[in-house]
């Protein structure tokens, strides 16, 4: 029997921890996560194995539970206990994006698909599964897809099929196209479900690289591994002909038993092809790791050298090494051929070092400073000098001035005079006066220039509030009461004004338009209410019951206004934040006195946590930064509602942000007791250029800006879901709306230097990983700078309308 291996061990390396996790890259680089809270890196060389400049890194707070390799091998992908993972460029070591399941929990397993999809799969011991887009780093959908812990999962080569296994014994095969398409409801998404695959826990599942389609059929090989000590190789047969997206039937798939491979003497902890397909490794809690032929079902080999319990396994590409790591603290790292091993940099083919900044049209958010606070941040707000306001847990408001580069501590800094947890902070207008509020609902007014209360700390009802904001004329404040009821609060008289009979639950948030016409209230039942505030009336305008699900956290209207087409009515944009993890931003105008009509213009996913706050940044900007428990804060383009950035510095959750008024920094403040001052891109924070005179008459056609939002908001469908259901029918596409990268129909189409057209984000993500050609021609590019293919957007949405109407529409 030939095989062509040898079982050469080339180093064993020592860390501080047990090891969990390892994999390798198509560079032949090597990660490895332990339960010391770090991951170690480590390229090949002409001397061997080394440990790259960045490692280890310590991102993370807990075990590391699962590292994994994009297909490229530029990105790493790192989770843990914790509940994060981290998205890390790994030439470079640095952190690209931080993202967390929203209900909580560890990580327990992790995994990246191959092409077509760009996506990262992660699971939990409660059961859910979660999908995220790998290039934007937002969550596709979540789901409970087990009763029983989730132990394993694994994406099958052509990214058709999604594995998960359980403790339990059971695995289930989920159809990949239909998890990301939000037409499908969750008992759709799964296609098989094998129960009792092992006497005991399933612990882990492996595709083979292998797989076979023909027209009406798909067929896999998938290995797996238990308690019971046996390794099970299955045969996944699917036809295609009865799967429709139509009337929603499943694909009829066969499952057969094909071999059990006996041998280890304890369960089974990781299994893992080779990249040919023709060799499966496993580990073992019996110390050992061994190398199967997929053939025969025969062990090749068994590979010793650990003390005690093996954990985890990997080929590296082109079958030249197998590591395997145990909780003896050691990884075994194998040769398995006698060839010469090519040294491949990943800086090869990848540009210069400033490439991701140039790809990304200079939109890089620069940290300009962090500022430690002693005590958990809360609250953040700039005035007109740029001079910095922060609310912390310890009671304290600490004020800061820009002294040169840095940021000085002002001598009346820290204000003192709350008894409890700073909530909120906010400077009026002309930058005079601060309004703070604190957990216990207390309510201050203070005398910026002399850091002097005007007011001593007030509550204005048995329950107080905690949400403060000055109007625009900075004659009243807006205050959210923890009775369910809205306050304004005379400046002058220092006394209540008006008193709206609100909501149903405490008023968490409350936004002035920018005209102080109107007034926008959020409670934690889920509320949004906007009322009339000069004159006040406390009749309601406008009602929206369960904005968010679990509560509206925060909200703001921005700082430009919008026309009616049919009245040229002036109106407003609202943004809000909730518990869903979810930002909508709605649009809203007058119909006369008494009632005003809405309509919603973005729903963005993206953040994988509770929504802490959300902010639109000035007139000459219109961005919108949100903040969230997932420890980022994400940058919105209010245009097409696509997410610009997303900065994930902080090492907890991030609490507040807020824009300096001429909108050219950004203050994040977290729990991990950091401001961090961010300088705003020109071209983000000049991208809007809405100038207004005296009068009120805009520069702007607010026409052609709606016309702009309208070209990519379809009511009730979102676009992408459109695009992914037309995927999975039977009409033709036209070549011209497919993009070369992608092989999908495009949503936002973009004109390249080269000529071509492609997928935004497709064509952005090439060139951030360094491919500096034509995906066309391998023509050298000068230049990133992409051009939007608007007529083609326009030609796109028709036809997917045209389709979706004609009968793809869900009933």
């Amino acid at each position: 029997m030939s095989h062509n291996l040898v079982y050469n061990l080339l180093r064993t390396i020592k860390l501080s921890g047990d090891i969990n996790s390892c994999n390798f890259s198509q560079h032949n680089s090597l990660a490895i996560g332990t339960s010391d809270k770090s991951v170690s890196v480590w390229e090949w060389s002409e001397e061997g194995f080394r440990e790259t400049f960045y490692s280890p890194l310590l991102n993370h707070d807990y075990a590391v539970t699962s590292v994994v390799f994009s297909p490229d091998g530029l990105i790493l992908a790192t989770s843990s206990t914790d509940g994060m993972t981290y998205i890390i460029n790994v030439k470079t070591g640095t952190v690209k994006a931080c993202i967390v399941q929203s209900i909580g929990g560890g990580v327990r397993e992790s995994s990246i698909s191959p092409p077509p999809h760009q996506l990262l799969a992660t699971v939990t011991d409660e059961g859910y599964i979660f999908l995220w887009n790998l290039v934007t780093c937002q969550i596709q959908r979540y789901w409970l897809g087990h009763e029983a812990c989730i132990s394993s999962l694994a994406f099958s080569p052509d990214c058709y099929l999604l594995a998960t296994g359980d403790t339990d014994g059971t695995y289930k095969l989920w159809l990949v196209d239909h998890a990301v398409c939000h037409l499908f409801t969750a008992d759709r998404l799964y296609a098989h479900i094998q129960k009792d695959s092992h006497d005991g826990a399933l612990l882990t599942l492996a595709f083979s690289p292998n797989s076979y389609t023909e027209l009406i059929t798909k067929d896999y090989q998938l290995c797996s591994g238990g308690d019971d000590n046996m390794l099970r190789l299955w045969h996944i047969s699917i036809c295609m002909s009865s799967c429709s997206t139509k009337d929603y039937q499943k694909p009829v798939i066969t499952v057969k038993l094909l071999k059990v491979l006996e041998g280890h003497l304890s369960s089974v902890t990781c299994v893992k092809f080779s990249p040919d397909g023709r060799f499966i490794g496993s580990t073992s809690l019996d110390s050992s790791a061994r190398i199967w032929e997929v053939s025969s079902g025969v062990c090749l080999r068994v590979l010793g050298g650990h003390l005690h319990s093996v954990f985890c396994c990997a080929f590296s590409t082109e079958l030249a090494f197998f590591a395997s790591g145990s909780n003896d603290k050691t990884v075994n790292v194998w040769q398995l051929t006698n060839k010469t091993i090519p040294v491949t940099h990943i800086s090869a083919g990848v540009g210069d070092e400033d490439c991701a900044e140039k790809a990304l049209g200079q939109r890089c958010f620069d940290m300009i400073e962090i500022i430690n606070i002693n005590s958990h941040v809360n609250a953040v707000d700039f005035n007109n000098s740029h001079d910095l306001v922060v609310g912390g847990s310890d009671k304290m408001v600490r004020a800061f001035a820009q002294k040169g580069p840095k940021y000085k501590e002002l001598p009346m800094s820290p204000m003192k005079g709350h008894a409890y947890s700073v909530a909120s902070v906010e400077f009026s207008r002309c930058g005079r006066y601060l309004v703070t509020a604190s957990i216990d609902g207390a309510i201050i007014v203070w005398n910026y220039l002399n850091g002097e209360m005007i007011n001593k700390p007030f509550h204005l009802s048995s329950q107080g509030g905690r949400a403060a904001r000055f109007s625009p004329s900075t004659d009243c404040l807006a205050i959210g009461g923890n009775d369910g009821k809205a306050y304004l609060w005379s400046i002058n008289s220092q006394s209540i004004s008006h008193a709206y009979p609100g909501h149903i639950e405490s008023v968490n948030c409350v936004a002035f338009t920018p005209d102080q016409e109107y007034l926008a209230t959020g409670c934690a039942a889920g509320q949004l209410k906007v009322w009339k505030s000069n004159p006040a009336c406390s009749l309601c305008q406008l009602l929206l019951e369960n904005v968010h699900d679990l509560g509206v956290i925060s909200c703001d209207f921005s700082h430009n206004f919008i026309k009616d087409k049919a009245s040229s009515a002036r109106g407003y944009r609202l943004a809000t934040g909730g518990n869903d993890c979810i930002v909508r931003v709605f649009k809203m105008w007058p119909i006369d006195d008494l009632v005003m009509k809405f309509e919603e213009m973005f729903f963005m996913r993206g953040h994988g946590g509770s929504i802490t706050q959300v902010r639109f940044s000035s007139k000459s900007s219109d961005v919108l930064a949100s903040t969230a428990i997932d420890r980022t804060t994400r940058i919105w383009n209010m245009q097409n509602g696509q997410c610009l950035n997303v900065l994930s510095y902080h090492k907890n959750q991030v609490t507040c942000c807020a824009f300096s008024p001429d909108a050219t920094l950004l203050a994040t403040g977290s729990l991990d007791s950091s401001v961090i001052i961010w300088e705003v891109p020109k071209v983000i924070s000049l991208q809007n250029k809405h100038e207004s005179d005296a009068n009120g008459k805009y520069a702007v056609n607010p026409d052609e800006a709606l016309d702009s939002f309208e070209a990519l908001t379809l009511e009730d469908v979102q676009l992408d879901d459109l695009v992914t259901a037309f995927k999975m029918s039977s009409a033709d596409v036209p070549n011209h709306m497919i993009c070369p990268i992608t092989q999908q129909v495009m949503i936002d189409p973009v004109i390249c230097e080269d000529g071509f057209t492609y997928e935004h984000d497709a064509i952005r993500a090439w060139m951030v990983n360094g491919r500096n050609t034509s995906p066309i021609t391998n023509v050298p590019l000068s230049s990133t700078l992409v051009v939007p293919n608007t007529a083609l957007r326009a030609e796109i949405k028709q036809f997917l309308l045209l389709h979706y109407n004609a009968g793809y529409k869900s009933t």
